[in-house]
């Protein structure tokens, strides 16, 4: 083709009077654009980095993570002595107020009367038992010189006996000897007679002997036997004497209890309130104070609804406001959730969600540098951050629900 027509015809062709076409932008317009794509971009970046928290309120108390302590007395009685105030630090043991239940009639104080008639029977019982200590010790040597007079006559009477033995031998040898002479005619028979009765007599007597013999060893077993008793006896007498003390003891014990009781902290802790004034009258079971165990620190009790306590986790952020420090001068306070206790039965037979929450401190701090304390049992109410979503997220959600796959019976 080029070679139809010569190269200046070609450049010629090329050439327009007219020039290119250009559209002139104003300014605005470009200034405009640019603000727009700016914004845009800025919206998309806001819907993909923001996020929306939701965020529940409830309502609690604040408690020791230890628990409180509710000291009451086991009696009626009237406070005598009030011997600690609030807020004040006690040890294990320590007396913390003094009551009296003694009742006074027409005849005077009435326990006073039976506690000093309860010491009276006690004493006797201590003397009673002195008595008879005296009287068994003095059996027991009675014992002890009776055995050894029975002995005595034992030994003497086996030497009779042995004697009479002898002597009957001798008898009867001589009846023989008689009854020999008689045969050959050398002794009357009276004779014989007479050798013969002696003979029986020496036999009776030592037959008595015998007897009296049997009589005496019976006598000594038994006071071998009475020794050996004895001591059980003293014994028995001795628990039966420790029973009846340890009985006067306890009434008098119960007594005393009766007419003047000491409360006692049962643990070292602080006392708070104290609900007891020096005078008052207290029925049995009555509260007297409530007291904080030592190195306890205070926690945020939550009651938190059940269309909530699902997306509550430990580590959780809260924040508390307290009733007692407006939060328009105090502000807004740190918390995380240390534990979740899920269907909790109220006293009303209400099932509640108790969170309990860490406090960053457990002091109020202000700009002036001063310091509130927090105390147990301050009502506060808490925001909880349940779940956090982007924007975008939250927008999409619709769609995302839309697009998700059914069930079957999500259509019948």
């Amino acid at each position: 083709m080029s070679g139809l027509f010569r190269d200046q015809v070609i450049q010629r062709q090329r050439q327009r009077m007219h020039g290119s076409i250009v559209i002139d932008t104003p300014i605005s317009w470009r200034i405009v654009t640019v603000v727009a794509c700016v914004m845009l971009a800025a919206g998309v970046a806001f819907l993909c980095l923001a996020s929306v928290t939701r965020t529940e309120e409830v309502v609690g108390q604040l408690m020791p993570d230890r628990g409180m302590l509710q000291v009451t007395v086991p009696q009626r009685g009237v406070v005598v002595d009030l011997r600690v105030r609030s807020g004040q630090l006690v040890a294990a043991g320590d007396v913390l107020a003094v009551l009296s239940g003694e009742l006074t009639t027409v005849k005077g104080e009435t326990q006073r009367a039976v506690s000093s008639l309860l010491a009276q029977r006690l004493a006797s019982l201590g003397i009673e038992s002195q008595r008879q200590s005296s009287y068994f010790e003095g059996r027991q040597a009675a014992l002890r010189e009776r055995k050894h007079r029975l002995a005595e006559e034992i030994r003497q009477i086996q030497v009779e006996i042995q004697l009479l033995e002898q002597r009957s031998g001798l008898a009867r040898e001589n009846v023989k000897r008689m009854q020999a002479l008689q045969d050959q005619g050398f002794a009357p028979p009276a004779l014989v007679q007479e050798r013969a009765a002696d003979a029986l007599d020496q036999g009776a007597r030592l037959a008595a002997s015998r007897r009296s013999l049997a009589e005496i060893q019976a006598r000594f077993e038994q006071v071998i036997a009475d020794q050996r008793e004895l001591p059980v006896q003293v014994l028995r007498e001795r628990e039966q004497q420790q029973r009846a003390a340890d009985e006067l003891r306890q009434q008098q014990a119960e007594q005393e209890t009766r007419r003047e009781l000491l409360v006692r902290a049962p643990q070292a802790g602080r006392v708070i309130g104290l609900a007891v004034r020096q005078g008052q009258s207290l029925a049995a079971d009555a509260t007297l104070a409530s007291l904080v165990p030592q190195g306890s620190a205070l926690q945020a009790e939550l009651d938190v609804p059940s269309r909530s306590v699902a997306f509550v986790r430990v580590g959780t952020p809260v924040w508390l406001r307290y009733d007692a420090y407006p939060h328009s001068m105090f502000g807004q306070h740190l918390g995380t959730v240390v534990r979740i206790d899920v269907g909790v039965a109220a006293a009303d037979g209400r099932v509640s969600h108790r969170v309990l929450v860490r406090l960053a401190s457990q002091e109020l701090h202000v700009a002036a540098g001063q310091s509130y304390p927090l105390m147990p049992g301050l009502a506060l109410n808490a925001s909880l951050r349940l779940e956090e979503r982007r924007l975008v997220e939250w927008l999409l959600a619709p769609l995302k629900r839309w697009a998700a796959p059914r069930n079957a019976g999500d259509f019948t």
